[in-house]
């Protein structure tokens, strides 16, 4: 992975899990980009299905599900309050890698470039997680909230 990056993460937040791995829901080994040693971000992402960044190619990587990683710590079979997904691109293969019947977020967060409301509701994100029973809740920027109507309430709905 980036290893100043992981060593600085681990000395930061000394009581977080660190994983080093990528999600998606196809496991394996890929290939990571991310447009200089020091970037911020990185992606499994193929360079020209992002817009951002560079195609400078930063190693290779092991991806794991969502679900197999939270399955090897604390968390396993909790039932997961808020679930903020931000993966360059490769959020739907993150989600989709999660088993919504044993980790079912009441709140979820994630990145989405749709130009408005309209191309939201039409996205495949937004197919997957109303067929999770998640419902569209707000958008602030590029970020999408969706949230399991039992835990807002109903009253909420309109």
């Amino acid at each position: 992975m980036q290893p100043e990056k992981v060593k600085g993460l681990k000395l930061r937040r000394r009581r977080d899990i660190v994983v080093e791995a990528a999600v998606s829901d196809k496991p394996g080994q890929y290939t990571m980009y991310a447009g200089t040693e020091y970037a911020p971000s990185a992606s499994i992402e193929l360079p020209q299905e992002r817009n951002f960044g560079s195609d400078r190619q930063a190693g290779q990587i092991e991806a794991r599900t969502l679900s197999d990683i939270l399955d090897d710590t604390p968390y396993k079979d909790n039932r997961i309050d808020l679930l903020n997904v931000d993966c360059e691109g490769h959020d739907l293969a993150v989600l989709r890698s999660l088993d919504f019947e044993r980790y079912h977020p009441r709140v979820i967060a994630v990145e989405s470039h749709a130009v408005d409301i309209e191309d939201v509701i039409k996205s495949e994100l937004h197919v997957f997680l109303a067929s999770k029973g998640l419902i569209f809740v707000n958008r602030a920027g590029f970020t999408c909230i969706y949230a399991d109507p039992d835990f807002i309430g109903k009253d909420w709905l309109v």
